[in-house]
């Protein structure tokens, strides 16, 4: 267990990711509260400085159902802080 996900299990409570039938994942999805209070960065900077500049639509957050809310995927934005965008995850959508 990392250090991140340690902090993580204390702001809520994480789904945990494995294949469904079919190679289906499961994504913890957060809120940007709850993004914020996990990576401990204002939900302001996160909502404009960090969407669509370091993390984009479709990879590292969805609005569900064409709605406003954002939910960012926990998995891809841990991967983004330790290891940064690769224009291989860029084209793949991972």
């Amino acid at each position: 267990m990392t250090l991140a996900n340690v902090i993580l299990a204390a702001y809520i409570e994480p789904q945990e990711v494995h294949l469904m039938p079919g190679g289906v994942m499961n994504f913890t999805y957060l809120t940007t509260d709850e993004l914020s209070a996990v990576i401990k960065y204002d939900a302001r900077v996160i909502r404009e400085q960090l969407k669509d500049s370091v993390l984009f639509e479709g990879i590292h957050y969805v609005r569900p159902f064409g709605g406003r809310k954002i939910l960012f995927i926990w998995e891809r934005v841990e991967e983004e802080m330790l290891h940064g965008t690769t224009a291989i995850s860029l084209i793949s959508g991972v």
